[in-house]
Formats: C-alpha cells, sequence, structure tokens
C-alpha cells in the first residue's frame, strides 16, 4: 500500500537547518525517498519554504537558498505536484494562514498530514481523513506497517 502524504512547509524547513543529523524530522524527510511513500507537493507549500527563509533572518542566516532551492528540486523530482484553483478557503484554523494546508490535504484526498503546526494538532479529533499526525507519528505508522 501506498499512502499519500503531504509534509507541512515547516517539518522541510527544520529539515533544511539540520538534514545531516538523525533527527525525528530527518528520518521522516528521508523515508519518503525509501518508503512507499506518494508525496503530494502543494506549489503554495513550496511560495510558504521560500518565503518563510526569505523574510526571517534567523532562517536566512542559516538556511543557503541554494540549499533550499535543492531540497525543494528533490521534492519536486519526486512528488506529485497539487496547484489549487481555489479563490476561497473555508476559515478553520486558528491561524487563517494555515487553512491552506488542511484545504490542499482534504482536495487531494491524502491519508497523512504531517506537521508541527499546533493549531493543525489541536483539530486532528475533529478530522476523520486526512490523519493529522506529528512526524514521531508518522514514522510510528511506517514502522507498523513493516511488521
Amino acid at each position: 500500500m501506498v499512502a499519500r502524504v503531504i509534509i507541512d512547509a515547516n517539518i522541510f524547513i527544520s529539515y533544511a537547518l539540520s538534514p545531516n543529523g538523525s533527527s525525528a524530522i530527518v528520518q521522516a524527510v528521508e523515508s519518503i525517498w525509501i518508503e512507499p511513500i506518494q508525496l503530494i507537493l502543494p506549489e503554495i507549500l513550496i511560495s510558504e519554504m521560500r518565503s518563510a527563509v526569505e523574510r526571517k533572518p534567523h532562517l536566512r542566516e542559516r538556511i543557503p537558498i541554494q540549499d533550499l532551492e535543492d531540497l525543494i528540486e528533490a521534492l519536486q523530482a519526486i512528488a506529485i505536484p497539487l496547484y489549487q484553483d481555489r479563490p476561497e478557503i473555508a476559515q478553520v484554523l486558528r491561524d487563517r494562514r494555515d487553512d491552506y494546508l488542511l484545504d490542499a490535504a482534504v482536495h487531494a484526498d491524502v491519508d497523512c498530514l504531517v506537521t508541527g503546526d499546533r493549531d493543525l494538532l489541536d483539530i486532528r479529533d475533529q478530522v476523520y481523513r486526512p490523519k493529522i499526525v506529528t512526524v514521531r507519528e508518522f514514522l510510528d505508522l511506517f514502522e507498523q506497517m513493516a511488521e
């Protein structure tokens, strides 16, 4: 079984900060190249990654733009792109800027939305599909599938 997954921009940015580590985030991001995962990559998520690094000095100082572009290129090479032509997204979350991610996950019919965003994690008991999980829970799901 291949799982359809969206991974939040905050996970990819955390990965870009420390790509050579052994953290759960590094394991989760690297799993998309080896596990039976179909990564869905909303175009707006790519824009969010670029914007975060460009506008936040602490990220801009620690993540070279070329490293970010290399990561985006690698993700695009394996992912299914998602272009959303939705002018109006229903407001569900406390932080309206994160509504696009839940909308994209529902629109793309993903199995799993991996995030560290508290707003998304706080509503996960109210959402049947997609399953909203932390990085650790995502890794545990694939560990269980391998058994």
